[in-house]
């Protein structure tokens, strides 16, 4: 896969596009927030991935890289080295920036990490009911939302409370770090 698109969110609903898309992925880095992609959409081969800031500080941001399989036309010019598979599809250009996936542990010195991991925010929604003294239920739900957080060398989940709440009928959540997720060295791209 191969860099196709690159970026910066700076608030929640604002939208990474990539168009010529095939089987894009997007890999991101919250800066003073935590972020999650809320949404993935398609129309053709424009593709959109909708952001989500969280718990933001200061001046929060979000970088973003897009990476998808390398077009398989072959270059009309500017490029030295090209290799084909059996099928005459491109399969490596010497122009284009590969994805590499970061090797184990945390982010030494002077490498830039980023995660690509599944779509959403984490989530937890806890429904209480009770019934009150006059015989009457009560509900109370108790929720937290947040995305994925850089520190310390490394990614971690953030979530926070909030008021926003989904109206579950009982307990109810979503942990995207229990799904797939890559961690990429994207310094330099």
């Amino acid at each position: 896969m191969i860099l196709v698109g690159k970026g910066r969110i700076t608030a929640t609903g604002q939208t990474a596009t990539v168009t010529g898309g095939r089987n894009p992925i997007v890999a991101y880095r919250p800066s003073n927030c935590s972020a999650a992609v809320l949404t993935e959409g398609r129309s053709g081969t424009t593709f959109t991935f909708n952001f989500g800031i969280y718990n933001p500080s200061s001046s929060p941001y979000v970088d973003y890289w897009i990476y998808d399989r390398v077009p398989p036309q072959k270059p009309t010019s500017g490029v030295d080295f090209v290799l084909f598979d059996e099928a005459g599809n491109v399969t490596f250009r010497a122009d284009s920036t590969p994805m590499v996936i970061a090797p184990p542990g945390l982010e030494p010195s002077g490498r830039t990490y980023a995660i690509a991991p599944s779509v959403g925010p984490y989530w937890r929604e806890d429904v209480n009911i009770d019934i009150n003294t006059e015989g009457i239920p009560v509900t109370q739900r108790i929720t937290e939302v947040g995305g994925w957080r850089y520190g310390g060398g490394g990614f971690f989940l953030d979530p926070r409370p909030t008021n926003d709440h989904f109206g579950l009928n009982s307990d109810g959540v979503y942990d995207p770090s229990l799904s797939y997720w890559v961690i990429l060295d994207v310094t330099n791209h």
